[in-house]
This record gives structure tokens, sequence and C-alpha cells, in this order.
């Protein structure tokens, strides 16, 4: 099985993602508060705007609302409608407004050719302002409108009246010529000097040119005065609707009237607009920082990138618990319990497997090993086993500072032979059970040093004194130190902090331990801030402290646990309070160590 981070494919389920918004919450809120601030800025800023709306009824020609069922003259009204609404747009109406009101305003035209109904909507930062606009516009466009139908109306009137003039005239010529034409019948009838004959002779000749005449233009005379009853009758339309225009086409329906309540900007509005794209941004830029966060947050990102079981989870630690280990200080602490359920997986993995020796390393620095031994090491010897701890970070030693005993000599004095292993060993006050081999003077050389045979007899002597041993040693990726020590032990754990573990680090160190052959047991997740999350409580007490961290309960102590307490600080081990009955727990019912080897204790050899 591959470990690294690059194989390892993250499946997310709602509860990831809730977890992820608990962690960046302080993302989301300042990305809402933000957006607020902003909002709430530009809008204190932001001048006041208000609109008025004037409403114009544009009348159709009559009988044209009858035929709106008709697809082709509803097509034809909205065409009607929008030709309407460019005309007001047009350059003479915003001429009209400019002579009006000496300037020019921008207004907002809206049509519904359900209704016939032209909107024209001014602002101003005065309502007074936005309403005279409006009604301006609204007024010019229907004067505009009727001046520009009767002008087209006049103009096809006086050509109507041309061509009603022309056919009058033609008529005219037609009668005229046959009026001549029966004149000179007449003057020569009436002519005396003119003898019968010739007089007879002349009046058929003029009457046959009358005739001709006559069967010529009197099909056209006919058509002529036709056509000039039909151009009268069009005469008479066109001074009909030309008395029309001056009392329908477009009327103003609803006056604009001065508004109270400005139409920007709307800080209701704007708010929860903002709030809602602060609260949108911050989700999604909390999601990407999670993403670009290559530090382990959670249980499953160790489960993930490691592939190893968790033993137990440890909360975050303040104060004098970094210092001092917690299971001392307050044994009945949510903290403490934390670490006796570490004991007691310790205790279950030991039913299958012989623990003598177990290595307690992390990917880097600062992820808390040499804490977590302190804290394990104090739990299980307050269950009755006699317990070692070993300081083995010879680079940065940080055990002896736990338990406040001296470091002068330890683990390398007693390699180096410069004093003798009981010399070493350092019994832990107010603990019994437990001793303290401190690092001892730094060497030059660390690793060399612990790859010598002469390091693995010393593990494997201090075995012999005591039940366990627990092996503080330096970080995994770093030096070779911990690889070295792995040699020597029956099982190694892996630390990681919550926040400052790299997933890619833990993920090298797990693959990097299953190289080597290391008796890799599992990993414990350290500096968790929210357990109930998972699920996880004390029983009693285990809650928060109000700087979220977790400390000592406020629920007080039962007088029983009191005096276990108090027993425990004095170094009495039976005055501990049982624990639940597990294979190897030497103190589980109160019973005498079950297979328990007769040892001296340490401290008191000569």
């Amino acid at each position: 099985m591959s470990n690294n981070w690059s194989d390892v494919v993250l499946q997310r389920d709602l509860r990831d993602y809730i977890r992820t918004l608990r962690r960046r919450w302080l993302t989301v809120a300042m990305m809402v508060v933000l957006f607020l601030a902003l909002a709430g800025g530009l809008d204190a800023t932001r001048p006041r705007v208000y609109a008025a709306t004037a409403r114009l009824l544009v009348e159709r020609p009559p009988g044209s609302a009858q035929l709106d069922t008709v697809p082709a003259n509803r097509q034809d009204a909205d065409r009607n409608l929008q030709n309407e609404i460019a005309f007001l747009q047009s350059g003479a109406v915003k001429t009209a407004v400019r002579q009006r009101l000496g300037f020019s305003p921008d207004v907002t035209v809206s049509g519904s050719t359900a209704a016939d109904v032209i909107s024209v909507t001014a602002r101003s930062r005065k309502p007074a302002t936005a309403a005279l606009i409006a009604n301006v516009y609204a007024d010019s466009f229907s004067e505009q409108r009727r001046q520009t139908k009767l002008q087209d109306y006049l103009k096809s009137a006086g050509a109507l009246q041309s061509q009603i003039d022309a056919t009058n005239k033609a008529a005219s010529d037609i009668t005229a010529k046959q009026a001549d034409l029966n004149g000179q019948i007449a003057a020569v009838k009436a002519n005396p000097a003119l003898d019968p004959a010739t007089r007879a002779s002349q009046v058929a000749a003029i009457e046959n040119l009358l005739k001709d005449y006559n069967a010529t233009n009197q099909s056209k005379l006919a058509g002529l005065r036709s056509e000039l009853q039909l151009l009268q009758g069009t005469q008479q339309q066109f001074v009909a609707q030309a008395q029309l225009v001056q009392t329908s086409g477009a009327r103003i329906i609803s006056e604009a009237t001065p508004s109270t309540a400005p139409v920007s900007p709307k800080p209701v509005r704007d708010l929860a607009l903002a709030g809602f794209l602060g609260l949108a941004v911050g989700v999604v830029l909390a999601f990407v920082r999670d993403h670009l966060d290559d530090s382990l947050l959670s249980r499953d990102d160790l489960e993930r990138a490691s592939g190893l079981r968790i033993l137990g989870m440890v909360p975050r630690l303040d104060g004098v618990a970094q210092r001092h280990p917690v299971t001392m200080l307050d044994p009945q602490a949510p903290a403490s319990e934390a670490f006796h359920s570490l004991r007691t997986a310790l205790q279950f993995i030991s039913v299958d497997r012989q623990l003598e020796r177990v290595l307690i390393t992390s990917s880097l620095t600062g992820d808390g090993k040499t804490t977590t031994v302190a804290n394990l090491a104090v739990s299980l010897a307050r269950t009755g086993r006699r317990v070692i701890c070993v300081g083995c970070d010879l680079r940065r030693p940080a055990l002896h500072d736990q338990f406040g005993v001296r470091d002068d000599i330890g683990f390398t004095s007693v390699l180096l032979g410069d004093v003798s292993l009981q010399d070493a060993l350092q019994p832990v006050p107010d603990v019994r059970n437990l001793w303290v081999l401190a690092s001892g003077p730094k060497p030059p050389n660390p690793s060399e040093l612990l790859a010598t045979n002469a390091a693995g007899r010393l593990l494997r002597e201090l075995s012999a004194e005591a039940d366990l041993v627990l092996i503080d040693s330096p970080p995994l990726l770093p030096v070779a130190d911990a690889q070295v020590l792995t040699a020597y032990v029956d099982a190694v754990v892996l630390v990681a902090s919550v926040g400052t573990t790299n997933r890619h680090a833990i993920a090298h160190a797990a693959e990097t331990l299953a190289e080597i052959g290391a008796p890799t047991i599992g990993t414990i997740l350290n500096r968790v801030d929210d357990f109930s999350s998972y699920g996880y409580g004390y029983g009693y007490g285990d809650s928060k402290r109000k700087d979220g961290r977790w400390g000592r309960s406020r629920r007080r102590p039962s007088r029983r646990r009191r005096r276990a307490g108090r027993a425990g600080e004095t170094g009495t081990i039976d005055a501990i309070p049982a624990e639940r009955e597990l294979p190897g727990d030497e103190s589980a019912g109160g019973r005498e160590p079950a297979a328990a080897p007769a040892r001296e204790p340490v401290g008191e050899r000569g």
C-alpha cells in the first residue's frame, strides 16, 4: 500500500464540509462583515435618488382593437407601440423637453401592448424634480405627437385638394368645349345673312363635330365626375380625422407624483445582498483555503495520509499543561482522560503482541511527541505498571523539563560509562513506579551513538528493569536517529498535530517506517480543538473552557475522586480509582498484578 499523499483519493462527506466550515468560520465571518461594511459604506456615501413615473395611453385607430385576436394584427399593435416609443425618444421630443426645462434629462421608457400604455420614468436627487421631468416628457410627447399627426393630415389634405382641382379643371374643359360648339350652332342659326341651304349645311357640320366630341369625351367626363366625387369624400374624411387628432392620440392617464422613498440606495436590499455574497465568497474562500492548506485538519485526514489506525486523540493543551504532564496536574481533567484512553488502546494491543519498548516519534518537530510521552507514562504508572521514560532526542532534549529532573546525566552518560544506569535513572516526584532516563550531555554524533550495540543493550537492560519503556525520539524525517531506534523497539507510535503536521510529511513518515520494517502500531492525533465533532465525551465535565481549550472540569469531583487525587499526588497507588478490567492492567478490579515479574524497585537497588 502506498502512503504517498498524492495517491490518496479524498472522499468528502457532509461531516467533512461541516468540519471545514467550523475550522474556517472566521474566514466566512470576516467576508460577511467585509461585504456588509462595504455595502453600508457605499450606501452611506451614495446620494439618494428618487424616481417618478408618468403613464400615457396610446389610442389606436377605431376598429383596430377588435382585430387583436388575429396574430398578424397583434404583431402590428406591437410594432405600432414600438414606433410610439421610438418617437418618444426622438430628437423632436427631446428638443421640446429641453426648451421647457432648460436641460436634457435622461428617462426610462417602457411599454405594454396589452394595454397600449407607455411608462416614462425619470430619476433625480429631488423627488419634485423627478416628477416634473416625467410629466414634462409625457406632455411634450403627447403634444409633439398631436402636432406631427396634424401636420401629416394637413399635408395629405393639400395633396388631395390639388387632385380635386385638377379633376375639376379637366371636367370644366370638356363642358366648356361642348358649350362652345353649342354656341356656334346657335350663332349659325341666328345669322340672317345666310341662305337656308348654307345655314343648314353649317349647322349640320357643327352638329357632327359636337356629336363626335361628345362621343369621344362623354365617358371621360363621367369618369372625371366620379373621381371628383370620390376625392371630395376622401377630403371630408381627412377633415374629420384632422378634427379627431385634436382630441385623441396619446394622453396622460397617470401623472408622476413626488416619491417619499428613494429608489437608490436601498440599504435593506443592499445589506441583504452583501451579506449573501459575503457568505458565498466566505464559504468558497474557506474551502479554497482548506484545500490549499496541507496541514492535517481532522482525524480523517490523518487516516488517509498515513494509512494507519488512530490509537487516540488528545485535545489542545495550554499554559502549564504544555510544560508539565496534565495527568500529574489534574488526573481527572478531560485532557487526562484522553491519555487514559490512549493507555487503554496500548493495553489492548499488548494482548496480541509483547510491548516492552515503545518508541514515540513524529514526522517533524513541534508535533507534541515529548508531551505525549510524559503524559502517557504518568497514566501508565498510575495503574501500577513500572514505567521508564527514556530521552533519546539527543539533539533537542525536552523530556527532563516535563518532569523537572536533571539533564546533566542520562542516556549518553550511561553509554559513555560516566555513570551507572542506577545513578542515571531519576524517580519522578509524586508519581510512584515512574522513572526518567534523561538524554544527558549532547553528543557530537547522535546518529552514530544510537546505532552502536551499546545503545541497543542499554534499552534491553531498561526493559528488564520495568514493565514498559517509553522512548522519546527525534522526529523521523529531519534526521536518521528515529529510524535507528526502531530496530530496538517492539512498537512505534507516530504523533501528528492538527494544524501543524504536514500531510505530505506524515505520509512520507509512514511510508519510511513501512520501508524499514518498523513495527508501527498506529498514530496519535494531537491538539484536537473540538472533540464534540467526533462524538467523544468523557462523562464528567468534558466541556471546553471559554478560551476554546481543554482544561480543568468545572464539575466538582466526588469525595472518592478527591481522595484518590490527593493519594495520587502523594504517590499512594492504592488510592487511585480502579480502571476498567483490561488485559495487562495490574490494578484492574483491585487484583494483584497477573504474571507481573518480581522485580526490585529500580531506585532501591544497590
